[in-house]
């Protein structure tokens, strides 16, 4: 017994030396590693400009080769300010000029068959845009609220007139906005023989009105005030029989499904089910893009494609939601057929606001630990272009230690675009 006990405790010392040495050890071999600072990622960026419609300066030639040798190219911004639109018009032209002819929105499938239908007469495509924004919108105690989200400013409408004047195809995708309810309704009824609008007339007008009614109750967009929203329209019977019987003619089919599936998501964004519906919307993407493959005769193994969304669905990998979206999905598709894809991501530091330069980095604002080394590298009077794709074989295999923030960002994004000082878009309105 006590040659076992003396057997324990020896075991035990050495133990505790091995452990004590593997402790030591971990910050000498972390030492022997750089840490990766703004100064180090500083190498990696490159600076540029957008005048007329063109790329000029040095990060300009990365972004027109790397758009040449990509056979799916993805922009992740949102255009709401005025900088970003010059971005998006000066992408179209190099993408065109690279033998890129189809384009993918995230404009909701029902709205952005709406759009395409409204851009058929390219030269009017700005103004049709603007008469839609009028006919349709609504405004809050805090805002002014379009039907179509995304087309809410002029530069926007500006690029879908550029692109159906170089005869591109243009779709929508992900979930249609709870502010084009009203517009929806609206298509389905006006779609319908004429027999069949006489007959629903009531519950048309019945449910126009009580939508209206429910965005004149809107004083914001929280999740509570969006909630009842979605609960005034399920509880509608005028507006379930209405769905109901225009469902009943192919070609409400698509608006009728679009338009369910949007209440359903937003009503569960309402109630908080934030997992719920970010899984179903991932899962729709792919389902959409399917479809869209199908409809255009897109052959996934030579057809190019430029799709323009929110940067978190864009991502090569997991997204912040903790999804494998549907940038995700377009990598290994393009991947698979042997060929290459580009995501890009935008991220703003400088904005002019009631006429004074403020900086993200010292407003007080939430900022993503994520993006903060990146967004510290933003300039005043110039783009800058980080370059990501480097960043394996510099860092992983290179004598640098990658923090997980950096680590997360390399495996989603190619390139991170930030724009030199930035304001408001003009609406077109």
């Amino acid at each position: 017994m006590i040659k076992l006990y003396i057997s324990k405790i020896y075991r035990t010392q050495i133990l505790l030396k091995a452990l004590s040495c593997l402790c030591f050890s971990i910050p000498i071999i972390l030492q022997s590693q750089d840490s990766i600072t703004v100064e180090v990622l500083q190498k990696y960026s490159y600076t540029f400009d957008i005048k007329n419609h063109e790329f000029h300066g040095e990060g300009a030639t990365i972004i027109h080769d790397a758009i040449a040798n990509a056979q799916i190219t993805m922009l992740g911004n949102n255009s709401r300010n005025k900088q970003e639109e010059l971005l998006d018009l000066a992408l179209i032209k190099i993408l065109d000029e690279n033998g890129y002819h189809n384009m993918i929105m995230e404009l909701g499938p029902a709205s952005g068959s709406i759009i395409n239908n409204l851009s058929n007469e390219p030269s009017e495509t700005v103004e049709r845009l603007k008469k839609l924004n009028q006919e349709y919108f609504f405004e809050t105690e805090t805002t002014q609220l379009m039907p179509v989200p995304d087309l809410k400013y002029l530069g926007t409408a500006e690029m879908i007139q550029s692109i159906k004047e170089q005869s591109w195809t243009l779709s929508g995708i992900g979930t249609d906005s709870w502010t084009s309810y009203r517009m929806l309704i609206d298509e389905m009824y006006h779609k319908l023989p004429d027999d069949q609008q006489k007959l629903l007339k009531r519950k048309y007008q019945s449910s126009i009105l009580l939508i209206d009614q429910l965005y004149k109750e809107m004083e914001g967009q929280s999740s509570n005030e969006i909630l009842q929203l979605t609960n005034g329209i399920k509880s509608s019977d005028d507006i379930t029989s209405f769905l109901h019987q225009a469902s009943k003619f192919g070609i409400n089919k698509m608006l009728v499904e679009s338009f369910q599936f949007s209440l359903d998501y937003w009503h569960m964004y309402g109630k908080k089910e934030f997992y719920k519906k970010n899984k179903l919307d991932a899962q729709r993407n792919k389902q959409l893009l399917r479809a869209y493959v199908a409809q255009q005769s897109f052959d996934l193994s030579q057809d190019k494609l430029f799709v323009k969304m929110w940067r978190g669905h864009l991502t090569n990998g997991l997204t912040s939601r903790g999804f494998y979206g549907i940038g995700n999905t377009l990598m290994e598709l393009a991947s698979y057929h042997g060929n290459t894809s580009l995501s890009i991501g935008v991220l703003g530091r400088y904005q002019i606001k009631d006429g004074v330069t403020t900086d993200i980095l010292d407003d007080g604002g939430f900022i993503s630990p994520l993006h903060r080394s990146f967004i510290s590298l933003g300039q005043k009077d110039q783009w800058v272009l980080i370059d990501l794709r480097a960043f394996t074989k510099a860092f992983y295999y290179g004598n640098y230690h990658t923090p997980l923030e950096l680590q997360m960002m390399m495996g989603r994004f190619d390139m991170i675009l930030i724009p030199k000082t930035d304001s408001k878009a003009t609406i077109n309105y």
